[in-house]
């Protein structure tokens, strides 16, 4: 069995990577804000 690697990275550079291209778009940065908070995305401005 593996043992998983303990990194103190908040997560991986590929997710981070990911992560960061989906914030890109308006649309994405705006749903997750709104997904986070519990709000309708139509309630969030930017």
């Amino acid at each position: 069995m593996k043992k998983k690697k303990n990194d103190d990275f908040l997560m991986s550079p590929t997710v981070d990577y990911c992560f960061k291209e989906l914030l890109a778009y308006p649309e994405v940065r705006k749903g997750f804000v709104a997904a986070i908070l519990g709000k309708n995305p139509e309630e969030i401005e930017f």
